[in-house]
């Protein structure tokens, strides 16, 4: 007697071109280049294609993208978008131009709350 097992479960499908997942990724890709300083303006190509989007959504999304950016360029694109007919549009923008305005967000970790496992401060 033989008894056969379920197949094993398979891995998601990658998400389809053109999908919210890719340009998640696409994101947060571009995110890191400016992080790493490779490119000050990383993703800027990707934000533009989502701000002249038809699609409100990908829109919002853009605002999101260009206010990390942060570059002139990027800001004149913020203010085109806080004109939208979308509300949620418009708002995102107007708050990515505050966004962009304060500059990027630094983190910082003090040393003396850094510790050890046996609470220690590391030097």
């Amino acid at each position: 007697r033989f008894s056969l097992s379920p197949p094993p479960p398979q891995p998601p499908e990658a998400p389809p071109p053109g999908s919210d997942g890719l340009d998640c990724t696409k994101a947060e890709a571009a995110k890191i280049e400016r992080f790493l300083r490779i490119s000050r303006d990383a993703g800027m190509t990707d934000a533009i294609k989502w701000a002249d989007s038809d699609d409100p959504l990908d829109r919002e999304f853009a605002t999101d993208v260009l206010a990390d950016i942060g570059t002139p360029d990027a800001i004149e694109y913020l203010r085109t978008l806080s004109h939208d007919p979308d509300r949620e549009v418009a708002s995102s923008a107007k708050s990515g131009l505050v966004q962009a305005s304060q500059g990027p967000v630094v983190y910082t970790v003090d040393r003396e709350q850094v510790t050890d496992d046996a609470g220690k401060p590391i030097q």
